[in-house]
C-alpha cells in the first residue's frame, strides 16, 4: 500500500478538495530534520483547511495516548510501531480504546504548546519502531506489499509496468534503447522474426552465444516485465534425438526447457482529455531453450561467475534463519491462501539464528499475522554440527519434528535467506501462478545442435527462443490507442499524401507517398517567421527532406501504437496451416517481403539467409520489426498433424531428416499440455509482436527516466574516477555527510532509517549494517569516516544505486512541487504541476535538489511550460549556468524537446 492511499484514508477528499503532501520525512528544518511527513488539503491556509476537517485512523490498533502539547493521537499497531497523529484540534477517541483502520479519531488543527493555531493547519503524521526511533511513515508504507500467491490463481489486476531487455551487457550494464539492442542482434545467422526454416511462420527471435557469449554463463536471460508465471519445463538434462544418415548415426542434443510469463498492461491514464482511462492488454512471454539444470554448474574453463538460479522453479528450499530468530508454529487451521497462521509452539519454541531449514517452495500459503499476508511452509529443522551452535534459541530441547513458520527472504519481512533450491519435477510441464518483476532470472543459454547438411554433420550453437503474443481480442484497441493516452515520448505523425516544403534556398514542395513516423526530438524547428519542424524519411530509399507547418503537425506518442508504425499482418487463408504464404498477405507485407531478397543475398529468392544483410538496412528493420503477426503457434501441434503436412513433402525425399525434425517437434511442443490448457491460452492462433521492438516502445521515454538527469550529475560508475559513485563518499564541504550513490546523504539521516533504505535498495544485511553507521556526520566528521571505513564496507551494485536513487528521488519531487506551488502561485499564466511536461518537471526537480529554492526564478522559468524560455534561463543566469559543464539541463531539454 503506498503512502498516497494512507494520505487519502487519513484526509479523505471533502466536496473535490484533495489531500496532498506539505512536508516530507527528514527535510532539514531550522530545529533539525523533520520527523514526520505533512499534509492537508491543497488550497492553502484557507477554506477547507480553516475548518477543522475530520481525520481518520491511518491503521488499525489500540490508542495509547491523546492530547499533550501538540494534540497528538497515537496508535500502536499489531506490531509495535506507533502511529502518531499530531496538531489535531481535537479529538474523538480515548487512551485504551481499539480503532480499525479509517476509524474517526479527531480533527485536523495547528496546534502547538502556544495555543491550537499555532502552526498552519496540516497533519503531521511521524511514526515509531518498538524500540521508539523515529522512522520515515513514506518508506514504512512503501513496504507494505502483499506477498505473492504461489498456490491460489489470482485475479487478473492490470497495472503500470516495469519493462527491461531480456539481455544485458558483460558486466551487468543495460542497453540504452531498442537500437543498441539490434545492433547486437546483427550478429545473428538464423531465428530471424516471422520467417522461420522451411517457410513456415516463426513467431519469435533467436538470440544466441554469436551476439550475447555474456549469456552463456556471466548473465542470465531476464523477465521482460513484472507478471506472473503460468508454467515452466525444466530438462534434467538435454533432449536427444538421432539422424540415421548413409554414413552412420549422429546423436542431436537441444533444449525444450521454456517458462511462460503473463503480463497484464495497463497504459498511463488518460488525464488531458478523459480522465481515468486506459489502454490495457494481457501479453505473454515466452522463453525457449533455457539451460537444463545439470549444466547449472559452471564448466571446466567457463565462466568466472556462478550462475544464479531462477526464483520461479518448485521444490525443495533450504533456507537459513535470519535477524534475532525463527517462530514456530503450528498449522493453520485450514491450508488455504488468506487464513490465519497457526499459533506459536511455545514461547521457547524459536530457532536461533543460523540454523537451517528445509521446505517445500510449492506449498507455501499466504497467511494472516499482525494484519499482514507472510509467505508461510511446513518446515523440517536439518541440524548442524558446525559452529556457531543451531537449534532452539538460549536451550538445548529438540526441534519438533515438523512445523509451520514464516520463510519470507524479502524485506521489511525477512526472516530467512534462501540458500538452495532443488526442483521437484523435470521434464515435464508444471502449472504455476508466481509473480516475477522484469530483470528477474529466467535461465541461461541452452545448448542447440542442429545438422550441419543432408549428409550429417553437427552445427552447435547456445541459444534462447524469445517469443512476445497475445490471445487479447483488445490487441487492436490497444494498437489504436482508443483511450486517448497523451504521455510519453512523441513523434510527428505524417500520413501518405502529407505535402513537405522545401526549405529556402529551394523551392517547391514534396509529397509523400507512404506513412511515417519521426521523433519529435529529432525535428529541429525552422522559422521564417513562422515555425516549422524540419523533418527527414526515407522513400523508395532515397532520402526526403522538408518542412511542415508547426500548427498543422500531427503529434503522437509512443502508446499509438499503429500510428508509429506497428501493424497487423495476417493471412487472408482462413485455412491457414502455419506456412508463411505472401500470395496470401496484405499489399504491404508483400512489398516488404520482396524488399528482403533486394536487400539480402540478390538470389532473386526470399529465404531466412536474406535477414543478416537485410537487417543492417535501419530502415527496413524498423518496419519488418513492428509488423504484428497473426498465425498458428509453433508450439501446438506435433508432428502428426495436418500443420506439418507440407514439411513431409518438402523433406520426402530426406526421410532421416523427416524423422529427425519430427522427433524434435514432438519433444519441443507444449500448447496443448493440460497445464497450459488450464491456463486459458485457447487454440494457438495468437498475435505476435518483436519481442526488441516491442519492449524497447514500452521502454521509450520522453526523458529517459523521471530524474535522470539528476542521476546523471551526481557521479559515475568509472571506478576510480574521483566522481564514482558506488561507494562512500564525501562531498568536501561542511553541509555534506557520508553519501552513497548518487546523492544520498546521511548527514540528516538516523542509523536505522538508513538500514531500512538500503535493506530496501537490496544491499545485504551486513554491508547495510556498517554503512548505517555513517548517520548524521557531517563536514570533517563525515570525511573522516568515509576515509576509514571506504574499504571495509565496498561498493553497491549498479541496480542497488538506482534503487537507492528510486526511494529518494520520490520525496525530492514532492519538495519540488511545495516550492513549485510556493513561488508560482500568485502569477495568473501559471500551469498546475501535473500540466508541465516530464523535461520541464525534471529540471525543476533537479534544481531543488541541487538547493535552489530561496527565489521565484528557477521555477518561474518552467511554470509555462515553455522549453525554450526554460533554456534561455539556465544559460543566461550566472548562478545556474556555472553547473552546466556538470549538469548538462539545457543540452537535456534540447535531446529530449
Amino acid at each position: 500500500m503506498s503512502f498516497n492511499e494512507v494520505m487519502l484514508r487519513v484526509l479523505p477528499p471533502v466536496d473535490g478538495h484533495q489531500p496532498h503532501i506539505t512536508g516530507v520525512y527528514g527535510e532539514q528544518r531550522a530545529s533539525g530534520p523533520h520527523g514526520g511527513t505533512d499534509f492537508n488539503y491543497i488550497g492553502g491556509q484557507n477554506g477547507i483547511n480553516l475548518q477543522n476537517p475530520k481525520v481518520y485512523a491511518p491503521i488499525a490498533g489500540t490508542v495509547t495516548f491523546t492530547g499533550g502539547n501538540y494534540g497528538t493521537i497515537k496508535i500502536k499497531d499489531a506490531d509495535g510501531n506507533s502511529h502518531e497523529i499530531l496538531h489535531t484540534s481535537s479529538h474523538v477517541v480515548s487512551q485504551g480504546a481499539t480503532v480499525a483502520a479509517g476509524d474517526e479519531i479527531g480533527t485536523m488543527g495547528g496546534k502547538g504548546p502556544n495555543g491550537i493555531t499555532q502552526y498552519p493547519r496540516h497533519v503531521h503524521y511521524q511514526m515509531k519502531d518498538p524500540n521508539g526511533n523515529l522512522i520515515s511513515p513514506e518508506l514504512w508504507w512503501g513496504q507494505q506489499a502483499v506477498a505473492p500467491s504461489t498456490a491460489a490463481p489470482e485475479p487478473v489486476a492490470f497495472s503500470l509496468l516495469n519493462f527491461q531487455f531480456p539481455i544485458r551487457k558483460s558486466g551487468g550494464g543495460r542497453y540504452k534503447d531498442a537500437d543498441e539492442v539490434f545492433s547486437i542482434l546483427q550478429g545473428e545467422t538464423s531465428g530471424n522474426y516471422l520467417l522461420g526454416s522451411h517457410k513456415f511462420w516463426h513467431g519469435g527471435i533467436h538470440i544466441s552465444n554469436s551476439s550475447a557469449p555474456q549469456c552463456v554463463s556471466d548473465e542470465p536471460i531476464r523477465c521482460m516485465a513484472d507478471g506472473v508465471v503460468v508454467a515452466y519445463r525444466l530438462n534434467k538434462d538435454y533432449e536427444k534425438s538421432t539422424f540415421e544418415g548413409e554414413g552412420g548415426s549422429e546423436e542431436l542434443k537441444y533444449s525444450s526447457s521454456f517458462c511462460l510469463v503473463r503480463h497484464d498492461y495497463k497504459s498511463p491514464p488518460n488525464t488531458q482529455v478523459t480522465p481515468n482511462t486506459n489502454n490495457i492488454l494481457t501479453f505473454y512471454s515466452l522463453y525457449m531453450h533455457l539451460l537444463p539444470f545439470q549444466h547449472y554448474p559452471l564448466e571446466p574453463g567457463g565462466g568466472t561467475i556462478a550462475r544464479s538460479k531462477p526464483g520461479y522453479w518448485q521444490g525443495k528450499v533450504r533456507a537459513k534463519v535470519t535477524g534475532s530468530g525463527l517462530i514456530l508454529r503450528n498449522a493453520p487451521s485450514t491450508l488455504t491462501d488468506g487464513a490465519n497462521a497457526g499459533t506459536k509452539k511455545g514461547s521457547s519454541m524459536v530457532l536461533s539464528t543460523n540454523s537451517t531449514i528445509e521446505f517445500d517452495s510449492s506449498k507455501i500459503l499466504n497467511l494472516k499475522l499482525n494484519g499482514k499476508l507472510l509467505r508461510m511452509a511446513e518446515c523440517v529443522f536439518i541440524p548442524s554440527t558446525s559452529n556457531p551452535p543451531t537449534g532452539l534459541k538460549n536451550q538445548n530441547g529438540a526441534v519438533p519434528s515438523s512445523f509451520w513458520a514464516c520463510v519470507e527472504d524479502v524485506s521489511p519481512n525477512r526472516v530467512v535467506e534462501w540458500l538452495e533450491l532443488t526442483p521437484a519435477s523435470f521434464d515435464v510441464v508444471v502449472p504455476m501462478n508466481a509473480k516475477i518483476k522484469a530483470g528477474d532470472t529466467i535461465g541461461y543459454l541452452g545448448l542447440n545442435e542442429v545438422l550441419e547438411g543432408p549428409n550429417g554433420g553437427v552445427v552447435r550453437k547456445r541459444q534462447v527462443h524469445l517469443e512476445i503474443f497475445t490471445l487479447d481480442p483488445k490487441v487492436d484497441d490497444f494498437l489504436k490507442n482508443t483511450a486517448g493516452v497523451k504521455k510519453g515520448k512523441r513523434y510527428i505523425h505524417l500520413p501518405a499524401g502529407t505535402i513537405l516544403t522545401k526549405k529556402t534556398p529551394e523551392i517547391g514542395s514534396v509529397p509523400l507517398e507512404t506513412d511515417h513516423c519521426v521523433e519529435l526530438s529529432k525535428a529541429p524547428i525552422f522559422k521564417d517567421p513562422a515555425e516549422w519542424y524540419e523533418v527527414a524519411v526515407k522513400e523508395n530509399s532515397q532520402d526526403v527532406k522538408g518542412l511542415i507547418r508547426k500548427a498543422e503537425a500531427k503529434i503522437v506518442t509512443q502508446h499509438d501504437w499503429g500510428k508509429i508504425g506497428f501493424r497487423i499482418v495476417k493471412e487472408n487463408n482462413s485455412s491457414s496451416d502455419g506456412f508463411l504464404d505472401p500470395d496470401d498477405m496484405p499489399v504491404f507485407f508483400k512489398e516488404l517481403y520482396e524488399e528482403l531478397d533486394k536487400l539480402g543475398n540478390h538470389d532473386n529468392k526470399v529465404t531466412p539467409e536474406d535477414f543478416p544483410e537485410a537487417l543492417k538496412n535501419v530502415d527496413f528493420r524498423d518496419h519488418w520489426s513492428k509488423l504484428v503477426a497473426y498465425h498458428p503457434t509453433e508450439w501446438k501441434e506435433k508432428s502428426e498433424s495436418a500443420k506439418w503436412t507440407r514439411l513431409n513433402q518438402m523433406l520426402e525425399g530426406s526421410p532421416a531428416i523427416l524423422k529427425l525434425e519430427k522427433d524434435r517437434i514432438d519433444k519441443l511442443v507444449f500448447w496443448d499440455d493440460p497445464a497450459i490448457q488450464e491456463k486459458g491460452l485457447g487454440d494457438g492462433n495468437i498475435w505476435h509482436f518483436h519481442p526488441i521492438a516491442m519492449i524497447g516502445n514500452f521502454l521509450a521515454k520522453e526523458a529517459s527516466k523521471a530524474g535522470q538527469i539528476t542521476y546523471d550529475a551526481e557521479g559515475n560508475d568509472t571506478p576510480g574516477s574521483p566522481f564514482f559513485s558506488r561507494h562512500i563518499h564525501w562531498p568536501g564541504n561542511d553541509l555534506s555527510g557520508v553519501t552513497l550513490g548518487r546523492g544520498y546523504d546521511m548527514g540528516f539521516r538516523s542509523e536505522t532509517e538508513i538500514y531500512n533504505h538500503m535493506i530496501a535498495a537490496g544491499v545485504a544485511d551486513a554491508q547495510a549494517t556498517k554503512i548505517s553507521k555513517g548517520r548524521l556526520y557531517k563536514g570533517s566528521h563525515a570525511r573522516d569516516f568515509v576515509a576509514q571505513n571506504r574499504s571495509d564496507i565496498g561498493t553497491i551494485t549498479i541496480e542497488q544505486q538506482e534503487a537507492l536513487f528510486d526511494l529518494i528521488y520520490p520525496g525530492y519531487v514532492t519538495k519540488a512541487i511545495a516550492n513549485y506551488n510556493y513561488w508560482t502561485a500568485h502569477f495568473s499564466d501559471r500551469l498546475e504541476w501535473d500540466a508541465l511536461s516530464q523535461i520541464v518537471k525534471d529540471i525543476l526537480v533537479d534544481f531543488v535538489y541541487q538547493g535552489f529554492t530561496k527565489g521565484e526564478n528557477p521555477m518561474k522559468a518552467g511554470m509555462k511550460d515553455d522549453v525554450d524560455q526554460l533554456i534561455s534561463y539556465i544559460e543566461n543566469n550566472p548562478t545556474i549556468r556555472q553547473y552546466e559543464d556538470g549538469r548538462k539541463r539545457a543540452a537535456y531539454l534540447r535531446k529530449n524537446r
